[in-house]
C-alpha cells in the first residue's frame, strides 16, 4: 500500500474486515436478533428444516432458498487406513435462537414507529386520491354528517397494528462433540455414530431447557402460533406490562434436532490402494411446526427451526487422510491440484496434520500484485539497445 503499511498490517486489516463482513451474515457478532426473524436476517451458514416444501410450487424461489439455507451440509475424505479401526474427533457448533418479550421501552417505541408510519400511509392515499369534479360529490363531501366522520377516523385507527409485538429473538450458542469410530471386520468398513447422534440430541435438549428457563421467553393465549396482542392499558407501567405478560399462559416449546449419516465406500479410481472414502452429512431434523390454524401460513411466527451459523470441525487418528486431485486444474507449478475434502454445502480448509474443518465463507489469501521498478526498463533505452537497455 502506498501509506507505508507492511504486509503483517494489510493481512490483519483484511482479516478483521472480513470477520466484520460474516459477523453480520452470520449473526455471530450479535446475542439478539431484533426487528426481523433470524431466518430472514443472517443468510450464511444456516440450516433450514429438513421437509421444508413451502416453496415448491415456486420453482425460481425454491432455488434461491435451498442455496441461501439449504437443509444439510457435509463433506468427503479420502483415507488410507493404518489398521483395522480409526476415529474420527468430530467438532459441531451451532446457534438457535427463541422468541422472547419485549422490554417495555421497546414496545412502546415499536408502536409509536407504528403509529408514524400508518399516519403517513394514510396521508399518502389521502393525496395521490384524485379530486372529484361531480357537483354531487362535492355537495356529498359538504354534507358529511359527523358519524361518518367519526367512522372515518375510526377506520384509519384500526389499520394501526397496535396490537403487533416487537420481534426479538434470544440466541443459544451449542457446542456437542464426540468420538465417530470407523472398523473393518472382514473387509467391510462400517461406521459407528451412536455417541455423536447421542451428543447432539443431548445438547437439542439443554437448549431447549435452557430457552424454556427463561423468565423472559414468550407465552400466548391458546395456541402456541397465536400473535401475542398487547392492549394500550398494559404499557401504562412496567407493573402493568409485567402483570399482563404473567396472564400469558401457553408455552412456545422451541424444539431442534441433527440427523447424522456417514458412509464408507472403496475408491474406485485407485481400487487397489485400499482407500476408503468417508462421506458425513449434518442435517437439519428440527421438526416443522404444524399450524393449528390451516388458514394461518407457514412458518410460525413464534418459533425458528433453523440452525444458525454452523461450524464442524474434524480430527483424524489411526488413518492417514489423503487429497484429492482437482482434475480441472491445469498441471503446472502455479497451481496447488491437492484438493483436501470435497465439501457438500460448505468448503473443506486444512487446519494441520488430519485436521479439517468446514467452511461457508472460505478465503484464498492473495498478496497485492505489484510492478517491480529495479532494474530499470524505459521504453526509450530498450528500443535503442534491448539487449543491455
Amino acid at each position: 500500500m502506498t501509506n507505508g503499511w507492511s504486509p503483517q498490517e494489510e493481512r490483519l486489516l483484511a482479516q478483521y474486515l472480513i470477520g466484520q463482513v460474516v459477523a453480520r451474515a452470520t449473526g455471530r457478532g450479535e446475542d439478539e436478533c431484533h426487528r426481523n426473524t433470524p431466518r430472514d436476517r443472517y443468510f450464511v451458514g444456516n440450516l433450514r428444516q429438513a421437509g421444508d416444501n413451502s416453496a415448491e410450487s415456486m420453482p425460481l424461489l425454491h432455488e434461491l432458498i435451498s442455496k441461501l439455507s439449504p437443509v444439510a451440509l457435509g463433506a468427503e475424505f479420502r483415507l488410507q487406513s493404518q489398521s483395522d479401526t480409526a476415529n474420527v474427533r468430530v467438532v459441531v457448533g451451532w446457534a438457535c435462537y427463541y422468541r422472547v418479550f419485549p422490554t417495555l421501552v421497546q414496545q412502546l417505541h415499536h408502536q409509536q414507529q407504528l403509529q408514524i408510519n400508518n399516519e403517513t400511509a394514510a396521508d399518502h392515499e389521502d393525496v395521490s386520491r384524485p379530486p372529484s369534479t361531480d357537483e354531487t360529490d362535492e355537495e356529498g363531501i359538504q354534507d358529511v354528517s359527523p358519524d361518518t366522520a367519526q367512522a372515518a377516523m375510526d377506520r384509519r385507527r384500526s389499520r394501526t397494528p397496535a396490537d403487533r409485538l416487537f420481534i426479538r429473538f434470544r440466541k443459544i450458542l451449542c457446542h456437542a462433540e464426540a468420538t465417530i469410530t470407523l472398523r473393518c471386520q472382514q473387509n467391510d468398513w462400517q461406521v459407528d455414530l451412536s455417541s455423536l447422534e447421542t451428543a447432539l440430541a443431548i445438547e437439542c435438549a439443554h437448549a431447549q431447557w435452557q430457552a424454556m428457563n427463561d423468565p423472559e421467553r414468550l407465552r400466548t393465549v391458546g395456541s402456541p402460533d397465536n400473535h401475542v396482542r398487547i392492549p394500550d392499558t398494559a404499557l401504562a407501567s412496567e407493573e402493568d406490562y409485567r402483570a399482563f405478560l404473567q396472564s400469558l399462559t401457553t408455552d412456545v416449546v422451541p424444539e431442534w434436532a441433527w440427523r447424522v449419516e456417514a458412509s464408507l465406500r472403496p475408491n474406485n479410481a485407485s481400487p487397489s490402494s485400499g482407500e476408503q472414502i468417508l462421506l458425513i452429512q449434518f442435517t437439519n431434523d428440527s421438526p416443522i411446526p404444524e399450524p393449528t390454524d390451516s388458514s394461518r401460513p407457514k412458518p410460525s411466527p413464534n418459533r425458528e427451526s433453523f440452525l444458525f451459523d454452523v461450524q464442524v470441525s474434524f480430527e483424524f487418528t489411526g488413518c492417514q487422510v489423503l487429497p484429492f486431485t482437482l482434475e480441472l486444474a491445469p498441471r503446472s507449478f502455479r497451481y496447488s491440484r491437492d484438493l483436501w475434502g470435497r465439501g457438500f454445502n460448505s468448503a473443506v480448509e486444512r487446519q494441520g496434520e488430519n485436521r479439517f474443518s468446514l467452511s461457508h465463507t472460505p478465503v484464498f489469501p492473495q498478496m497485492r500484485y505489484m510492478t517491480r521498478t529495479t532494474p530499470s526498463a524505459r521504453f526509450d533505452q530498450l528500443a535503442h539497445d534491448p539487449i543491455s537497455g
